[in-house]
């Protein structure tokens, strides 16, 4: 009777095993199934992630160009990748997600050995897909929203970055509790990178390219005869105020010789050398080997001031603008001593054809370029005056033309306007930029040295001078 009367409990237990036994069988199963069918994709979208970030990270940490991805347009890597927000700790971004993507690879290609192990393999592979589908809503919503600019190489990283949060939320390949964990810490990696970038000092905006390094040549180049970079050719009356300007240099040494003759204790003093010396032009050694000379280029400051630098420009470019502010208050520090040969180069494909696409916000920059050459041209000294109105105001060309014929004689302007200069100088300032290996401005641009980026305060502006130039 005992025995008949466990056969009933028995059967059910043995029932419910088999059943149970049954569920985990097909759960497997489902589980095989879905992490084969995941496993390949992740593992390419974490490979193509991983890939970027290692070009990237060489990029930045070599001060090398991005291939394919210039600047002055909507797309540009340069402006991305110099931001404050491509780095963490002083350490580019890339770093860490090439980190992330080789756990993920590394995972991947681990064999468990145990459901155990399983699990946890799974775990590590939610946890950073999770994070760098995070880390890509934060930096591509900082490039759309922040930056206004694009870097392709980022997108794609940033796209597999989401592929791989999205497959493995749809993957199902943990159980929802743990799911949320897994989330949870996700978010908290990436709020701890966001508070790590806001409160990390704003790294220099700027880079310095040495032209002897990159050649490994010494200081010796400087003795070498430089290459005259000339400006267009004077073919019509706009550009007397240039030969006016020589001739002066030239009464005044003549001047100065008679008086010399008159007196000539002068010639002992050394005056006449002086001023012999003052009626000559000077020039501005840029790239090594190329010279411009101060009379012959749109110029803030003296023609004859003893430091002189080339900065390549965009009026509508607002990094171009925080460092006329910087350069205005050197000039303040250095007074006569400190002359900006300027030369506007438009982000804008209608009259450079580096840019590969033209942002809306320089839409009109080859035309208010072109204004401010005009201005140049016509009258000299209202030059200074229209360039720092188009900086400060940030005029559209209607604007700017209006305070133009304020200063300037109105028919003078049109007529140079309507003349081939202006287009023949921007032609020779983006050949210049392009001599300079085009890519980010502005450029600032010494003997040996060129400044990339940015110069957001006066005092690093003074650092930068005194380190470069005297």
């Amino acid at each position: 009777m005992s025995t008949i009367g466990l056969q009933g409990p028995i059967s059910n237990l043995s029932t419910a095993q088999s059943s149970r036994k049954t569920r985990l069988s097909k759960a497997a199963e489902r589980d095989t199934a879905i992490a084969d069918s995941s496993w390949w994709t992740m593992f390419s979208c974490s490979s193509i992630a991983l890939g970027i970030s290692s070009y990237l990270a060489w990029a930045s940490l070599t001060s090398s160009h991005i291939a394919g991805c210039g600047g002055g347009s909507m797309l540009d890597c340069d402006h991305v990748l110099h931001s404050r927000w491509s780095m963490v700790l002083s350490i580019p971004v890339s770093i860490p997600a090439i980190a992330t993507h080789a756990l993920i690879l590394a995972m991947l290609l681990t064999t468990p050995v145990s459901e155990r192990m399983k699990q946890v393999r799974w775990n590590a592979i939610g946890f950073a897909s999770m994070a760098a589908g995070a880390a890509a809503l934060w930096f591509c919503g900082l490039q759309i929203f922040l930056l206004q600019r694009l870097c392709p190489y980022c997108l794609v990283a940033h796209t597999s970055g989401l592929l791989l949060a999205i497959i493995f939320i749809r993957s199902n390949l943990v159980r929802t509790p743990t799911l949320k964990w897994i989330a949870g810490g996700a978010l908290a990696s990436l709020g701890a990178l966001i508070a790590l970038q806001t409160i990390s000092a704003v790294p220099p905006s700027y880079e310095v390219i040495d032209h002897t390094e990159r050649r490994g040549e010494s200081e010796a180049s400087l003795t070498e005869e430089a290459i005259l970079f000339e400006a267009p050719e004077s073919v019509s009356s706009p550009q007397a105020s240039l030969m006016q300007n020589q001739v002066q240099h030239h009464l005044t040494s003549a001047l100065s010789i008679f008086s010399a003759i008159g007196n000539p204790s002068t010639l002992f003093s050394g005056a006449v050398a002086a001023n012999a010396e003052e009626g000559q032009s000077r020039t501005a050694r840029i790239l090594e080997s190329i010279e411009l000379e101060t009379t012959a280029w749109p110029l803030l400051g003296n023609a004859n001031a003893e430091l002189v630098f080339v900065e390549l420009f965009d009026y509508t470019c607002p990094h171009c603008k925080k460092t006329h502010s910087s350069i205005e208050g050197a000039r303040q520090k250095f007074g006569d001593r400190l002359a900006v040969i300027t030369l506007p180069v438009p982000l804008d494909r209608k009259c450079n054809a580096t840019v590969k696409s033209t942002h809306a916000i320089h839409s009109e920059s080859c035309e208010i370029a072109r204004l401010a050459i005009a201005v140049w041209i016509v009258e000299q000294s209202k030059f200074a005056a229209f360039h720092h109105f188009l900086f400060s105001s940030n005029p559209n060309y209607a604007q700017a033309m209006i305070k133009a014929k304020t200063l300037v004689d109105e028919t003078s302007l049109n007529k140079t306007l309507a003349g081939p200069i202006p287009n023949d100088f921007i032609a020779k300032h983006v050949s210049l930029y392009q001599k300079a290996g085009a890519g980010t401005i502005p450029k600032l641009m010494f003997p040996q040295t060129t400044i990339l980026g940015a110069i957001e305060s006066t005092d690093a502006m003074i650092r930068l001078i005194e380190k470069h130039l005297q």
